[in-house]
């Protein structure tokens, strides 16, 4: 394996990782979003009807 190929390797196996990193982490966010909304919505309509 010559120090090119090598690099490659190297580079391929770290943007594959840091890709992976990124997609848990907006998965996570989106998924505590949704949870915010989804709790947030029912704040509201029972603040509403408990007018």
């Amino acid at each position: 394996m010559n120090k090119k190929s090598l690099y490659e390797t190297f580079f391929a196996r770290l943007n594959e990782h840091w890709f992976i990193e990124k997609s848990k982490a907006v998965a996570s966010t989106a998924f505590d979003f949704f949870l915010f909304i989804r709790t947030g919505k029912h704040l509201i309509v029972s603040f509403f009807k408990s007018k």
